[in-house]
């Protein structure tokens, strides 16, 4: 089972990969703090090929945008599972 989120930024200023990653260990940190947790997973975020499935890992000073052949896979190491991502330019 699976849950869509379509975000529509409000500005035409993306995030970057960085501040992407910043905001979701910024909001686990609630949660890991909850339940007493002292250890952080490292989270991981890949760019995968939709056509090669290729894995690259992207420049996290870059804005967060990515070709539409590709989706973002986020991730914790060693740790299986994850959730993926994608980006659709408004002028499509």
């Amino acid at each position: 089972m699976s849950t869509t989120f379509e975000i529509y930024p409000t500005s035409i200023l993306l995030p970057t990969f960085k501040e992407v990653r910043e905001l979701i260990l910024n909001r686990l940190d609630h949660v890991w703090e909850r339940y007493g947790l002292t250890q952080r997973p490292v989270l991981e975020i890949t760019l995968i090929n939709s056509e090669t499935n290729d894995k690259t890992h992207p420049e996290l000073s870059l804005p967060a945008k990515w070709e539409e052949n590709h989706y973002l896979w986020i991730s914790f190491q060693g740790i299986g599972g994850g959730t993926d991502g994608y980006f659709h330019s408004q002028s499509r």
